[in-house]
C-alpha cells in the first residue's frame, strides 16, 4: 500500500512539474477476470465502477466468461456499451448453432417440420458418433465475430487498446494454455469451451477447451504481464448440493467447479498485499442465467463500491485520465473493397462448390453484415460445423478468408422425429420418423436423402438431390415414395368404416431455388394409389387405381421458426396433373395451397393462416382427398372427421409468452384460436354459407423435443374436444 501512494504521490508531482516521463511513475495496473458462465456478467459492473472512479486498466487477462468481457473491453468498448450489448443480446440465438431459420436452404427449412429435435447423429468410419458437445457455439460465435470485427486483423494482443491474455485447456495434456495473439474471436471462444456444454476448439494443432479447468482466476497471467497492481475479480459458482446431483448435467457440472475452485484457492493465495479482489455476491444466479445480466451487473457494480477506499488510491486526476484515455490505440477496421476472396479448411472439391455460392466477390466494398450473411449461408447447408471469416492484408492487397471446418461426424447424418396425440375420444395416434442424409456424394456437392415414419402413417422417402455443376443451385431430383395411412370415416359424430389407404410412387423432379426464400420443382411422376376397408361394410371395400402425370410445387419459407413463429410467412402450393396419357385411369388436376403469416408486438404474436384444395374440374377418383377435424383445423371436431373433395381453411391464432423454460429460449404460452372451413364432396356444395365455425383455448410449451399442446376445442352445433399432443408441428 505504501508502493501504491508512493508511485501516486510522485506522478502527481511530476504532472504538476511537466515532467511526462516521471507522470509514468505510477502503477500497473492488470485485472484477472475469472469464469463462471452467466456469472460473469457482473464483471461488466466492475468495469462500469472503475471507469467511474477513473481507474486505469493497462492490461488484462481473462477466463471462460471473464477472457470474453476482458477482450471485448479490451477492443475499445466502454462498460456501457458492454451493458446495453448484454441487455439487448437474444441469448435464445445465442446458443443456437444454426443460422437464422432464413438463411437455411429449403431442404432444412422443411425438415424442421418433420425433426423439430436439433439433435443429430452421425455415422462415418465404421462407427456411430455424436457431436462433440450439447451446442456447437457457432450462434456465440457469431455474435463474437460480430462485436470484434474492428480489430478482426489484429494478431498481437499487445496492440489491442489494452493488451490482453486469455486462458484455455489443452483437452489432450491438460496443460494450461496462454494466448497473446492469434484470431481474437477464435481465442474467445475457446476459452469459454465449457466441456460437455460447448464443443472444444482446434487452434494451431491443439483441442481446447475452457480455461477454468487450468487456471479459473489468471492472476499469475496478469502478474506476468508487469502489473504492480492486480485486480482480482473473483465469480466462481460455488459447489451445487446434494440434491442437485441426480442427473449427467448436474455431476459434471460439479466435478468442473471442484477443478476450478482448486486452482482458483492457488491464485487467490498468490495475491499480494498492494492488489486488491472483488467478489460480487451473485447468490442464486446460475452458470445458465444468461437473463439475468442486469442482476449481474448490479452486484458486480456493488461489491466494487465496497473496495471505492482501495480504488481512490488508484484513481487519475480528471485531466490525466482524460489524456489516458486519448493515449489508447484505435484501432481501424479493415475498409474500402476486397481484392480477394478464399475458402480454406475443405478439399478441392468442396471448396469449388462452395465457391460456386459465394456472393462475396473480389471488388466489392468490404461490408461486416454482408461478410456475416454469405458465413450463415455457407453454414445453412447442414454440411459445416464451423464458418467464420478473417479480413486480412497480404502486401497491398487486402481480402476475405473464409475458415470452415467439415462435420466432423458425418458423411451420414441422422435426426428423429416424433409426434403422439390424442383428442381424449377414441382417437389417438403415434409415429416415430427416421431421417437420414448423406453429404457430399460427389464433386458436385450432391445429396442423398431418405424419411422413414413408423405408426398412423407408414411411409418411405427416397430422394438424391443433385446439383447441375459445381454448387449449383439448379437440380434435378429422383425419387421414390411409398405410403400407407390409417384414415377413419365417420357419420356425423361416429366412425362407422376405417381405411388403410396409401399409394406407391416414383417420379423426377426438375428444381430452381428462388433466390433465399424457397424453391420451384416441376417434374413427373407414375404411381399406384390403393385403399383397402379393414373396418366397417362400406360399399366398394377396395379403391385402386393407377395415377400419372405432371406434378409441381412451390415453397417459399421466411418463417424466423418452424413451431412457434414469431414473424415472417411461408407459401405453399403443389399439384398434380394425372393423364390418361401416361397411364392414369383419369384425367384430373388436383391441387392444393397453403399460406401462413405471422406478426409480433412484445410477447403477443398473431398468426394468420389459409388453406385451400380441390380439383380443378369435375372428376371423381372415388375417395376424398382432403381432411379437416382436430386442433386448429376446425377444432372442437374430432380428428379428420370431416372429408372431402374440395377444402378451405382461415384461421387466426394468438398466443401470449408468458415464461421462460430453459435459458436456451424455451419458452411458455397461451392463447387462442378462431377457424372457419369445410370439405365438400362436390364443387357446386362449394359455398361461404356452408362453412364451419370453431375455436380453441390453449396451452403450450415449445420444448427440446418439439411443440407441446393441451388445448380445449369448440364448434358450432355443440362440438367438443380436449386436445393433447407433442412433437411436431
Amino acid at each position: 500500500m505504501l508502493l501504491r501512494f508512493t508511485l501516486l504521490a510522485a506522478g502527481a508531482a511530476c504532472l504538476a512539474l511537466g515532467w511526462p516521463a516521471l507522470a509514468e511513475a505510477r502503477p500497473r495496473i492488470c485485472l484477472a477476470l475469472s469464469g463462471g458462465g452467466a456469472r460473469g456478467i457482473s464483471h461488466i459492473g466492475v468495469l462500469k465502477v472503475l471507469e467511474a472512479r477513473h481507474i486505469p486498466i493497462d492490461c488484462i487477462a481473462g477466463t471462460s466468461m471473464g477472457a470474453i468481457v476482458g477482450g471485448l473491453y479490451a477492443s475499445g468498448y466502454s462498460a456501457a456499451e458492454l451493458e446495453t450489448m448484454v441487455t439487448d443480446i437474444h441469448w435464445s440465438e445465442m446458443f443456437d448453432d444454426r443460422p437464422p431459420r432464413r438463411e437455411l436452404s429449403e431442404h432444412r427449412r422443411e425438415e424442421d417440420f418433420d425433426f423439430p429435435w436439433s439433435f443429430e447423429m452421425g455415422y462415418g468410419r465404421g462407427e456411430f458418433r455424436l457431436p462433440s458437445a450439447a451446442v456447437g457455439g457457432v450462434g456465440f460465435e457469431r455474435l463474437l465475430a460480430r462485436l470484434t470485427d474492428p480489430v478482426s486483423d489484429i494478431m498481437d494482443f499487445d496492440r489491442l487498446p489494452i493488451p490482453f491474455r486469455a486462458v484455455a485447456t489443452d483437452m489432450v495434456s491438460g496443460k494450461r494454455v496462454v494466448f497473446s495473439r492469434g484470431k481474437l474471436v477464435r481465442v474467445l471462444r475457446a476459452s469459454m469451451s465449457v466441456p460437455g456444454a460447448f464443443s472444444p476448439v482446434e487452434l494451431d494443432g491443439q483441442l481446447l477447451g475452457d480455461g477454468g479447468l487450468t487456471d479459473n482466476l489468471p492472476v499469475d497471467v496478469a502478474r506476468s504481464m508487469g502489473a504492480d497492481v492486480v485486480i482480482a475479480v473473483n465469480i466462481g459458482t460455488p459447489l451445487a448440493s446434494r440434491k442437485s446431483l441426480d442427473s449427467v448435467v448436474g455431476v459434471t457440472m460439479q466435478m468442473i467447479n471442484i477443478l476450478t475452485e482448486q486452482n482458483v484457492r492457488e491464485q487467490l493465495a498468490s495475491l499480494k498485499e498492494s492488489d486488491l479482489l472483488i467478489t460480487p455476491d451473485l447468490k442464486d444466479i446460475t452458470f445458465l442465467d444468461f437473463q439475468r445480466g442486469a442482476a449481474g451487473i448490479e452486484a458486480g457494480e456493488t461489491a466494487a463500491l465496497r473496495q471505492s477506499t482501495a480504488l481512490a488510491a488508484l484513481a487519475l486526476p480528471a485531466e490525466e485520465w482524460g489524456r489516458y484515455l486519448a493515449a489508447r490505440p484505435r484501432p481501424e477496421a479493415i475498409t474500402g473493397t476486397l481484392d480477394f476472396v478464399r475458402i480454406q479448411g475443405v478439399d478441392d472439391d468442396k471448396t469449388r462448390a462452395l465457391m460456386a455460392k459465394m456472393k462475396i466477390e473480389p471488388g466489392q466494398t468490404i461490408d461486416g453484415g454482408a461478410l456475416r450473411a454469405q458465413a450463415s449461408r455457407m453454414m445453412g447447408s447442414g454440411n459445416l460445423e464451423r464458418v467464420d471469416y478473417t479480413l486480412m492484408r497480404e502486401g497491398d492487397q487486402q481480402g476475405v478468408v473464409f475458415n470452415v471446418k467439415q462435420k466432423s461426424w458425418g458423411p451420414n447424418f441422422f435426426r428423429t422425429g416424433f409426434s403422439i396425440a390424442t383428442d381424449f375420444a377414441g382417437s389417438s395416434s403415434f409415429d416415430l420418423l427416421l431421417g437420414h442424409r448423406l453429404a457430399w456424394i460427389n464433386e458436385w456437392g450432391g445429396e442423398w436423402r431418405n424419411r422413414l415414419q413408423l405408426g398412423r402413417t407408414r411411409g418411405l422417402r427416397t430422394e438424391l438431390i443433385q446439383p447441375l455443376g459445381p454448387g449449383a443451385g439448379i437440380f434435378i431430383a429422383p425419387k421414390v415414395e411409398i405410403e400407407r395411412r390409417t384414415l377413419d370415416v365417420y357419420q356425423g359424430d361416429q366412425r362407422i368404416a376405417q381405411w388403410q389407404s396409401g399409394f406407391n410412387r416414383a417420379g423426377v423432379d426438375f428444381g430452381i431455388p428462388l433466390w433465399t426464400y424457397g424453391e420451384l420443382r416441376l417434374g413427373v411422376a407414375s404411381g399406384r394409389l390403393v385403399a383397402d376397408q379393414s373396418i366397417g361394410t362400406l360399399n366398394p371395400s377396395r379403391i385402386s387405381f393407377n395415377e400419372s402425370g405432371v406434378t409441381g410445387s412451390l415453397s417459399l419459407d421466411q418463417l424466423d421458426d418452424a413451431a412457434f413463429p414469431r414473424s415472417g410467412w411461408r407459401l405453399t402450393g403443389e399439384f398434380f396433373n394425372s393423364r390418361s396419357d401416361f397411364s392414369s385411369q383419369r384425367d384430373y388436376t388436383r391441387w392444393q395451397a397453403t399460406g401462413l403469416v405471422a406478426w409480433s408486438e412484445g410477447v403477443d404474436t398473431w398468426q394468420a393462416g389459409l388453406e385451400l384444395g380441390g380439383f380443378m374440374d369435375r372428376s371423381r377418383i372415388g375417395y376424398s382427398n382432403f381432411r379437416l377435424g382436430g386442433f386448429q383445423r376446425l377444432s372442437g371436431y374430432l380428428n379428420d372427421q370431416i372429408d372431402g373433395n374440395y377444402l378451405a381453411l382461415g384461421k387466426v391464432v394468438y398466443r401470449r409468452r408468458m415464461a421462460e423454460i430453459t435459458p436456451f429460449g424455451r419458452a411458455l404460452y397461451v392463447g387462442g384460436s378462431f377457424e372457419t372451413g369445410n370439405a365438400w364432396a362436390d364443387r357446386n356444395q362449394v359455398s361461404w354459407s356452408g362453412m364451419r365455425h370453431a375455436g380453441s383455448l390453449f396451452i403450450a410449451a415449445d420444448t427440446p423435443l418439439g411443440p407441446a399442446y393441451l388445448g380445449f376445442g369448440a364448434a358450432g352445433g355443440g362440438q367438443r374436444a380436449i386436445y393433447l399432443f407433442l412433437g411436431r408441428p
